[in-house]
């Protein structure tokens, strides 16, 4: 795998782990698997139905049983012009 200046915490023994449980891929199949993954919390920040503002103004996605949780969506947010925030 091909890294280059990109910086990560991945030990040789997780090189080998990944080369393990990837043999026979092709090294298309690996970006798109990474992208996949990479794109998850944006899927989870879209489909969450709870947030909760952060000290710094964020607003965050969270469990119903947040402190301080406020039922509403992310287009929501958006709509009221807070996405950004």
């Amino acid at each position: 795998v091909h890294l280059g200046d990109t910086p990560h915490n991945l030990t040789e023994r997780d090189f080998e782990y990944l080369a393990s449980r990837t043999e026979g891929f092709s090294g298309s199949d690996i970006s798109v698997c990474v992208k996949d993954v990479l794109f998850e919390p944006v899927r989870k920040t879209q489909d969450a139905m709870f947030f909760f503002k952060s000290p710094e103004g964020m607003w965050i996605p969270c469990g119903p049983k947040q402190q301080g949780a406020v039922q509403t969506t992310m287009q929501d947010l958006a709509t009221k012009g807070l996405a950004s925030q």
